[in-house]
């Protein structure tokens, strides 16, 4: 693995979050100055298809990176568009699945919300 490649990941790993791929680059050339946008994208295909870290393809969005590889869905802010983890109980899987005439595959739940920090914005309540 190159110098390149490990510091893609560390950025990754060390502020878990989701980053898209133009969020990596810009973190990327604090120590690769000539670091390119298509270096980018390749390197995180090659991590996508070797399960080092998951894609995450949200409607009307840009498509998002992290290292959490546990399967969870992804609550979304509608005013800011920050995106956090959304660990769904166990229970809700076995509705969806009780509910097909087949198997049961996967999940790709997203769910849109205002964030606590918009409603502080917007002046609204929380609930």
């Amino acid at each position: 693995m190159s110098v390149l490649q490990t510091s893609m990941l560390a950025i990754l790993k060390e502020n878990r979050g989701h980053f898209t791929a133009g969020q990596i680059l810009t973190l990327l050339r604090k120590t690769f100055p000539t670091a390119s946008l298509a270096t980018v994208y390749r390197n995180l295909d090659i991590f996508t298809r070797e399960g080092k870290i998951r894609r995450v393809a949200l409607a009307d969005s840009p498509k998002y990176y992290e290292m959490n590889l546990a399967p969870h869905g992804h609550a979304v802010c509608l005013h800011c568009g920050q995106v956090v983890d959304l660990m769904a109980p166990e229970e809700l899987s076995g509705l969806i699945a009780g509910s097909l005439q087949g198997k049961l595959l996967s999940t790709d739940l997203t769910v849109h919300y205002i964030c606590k920090r918009c409603l502080k914005k917007m002046g609204g309540e929380q609930h």
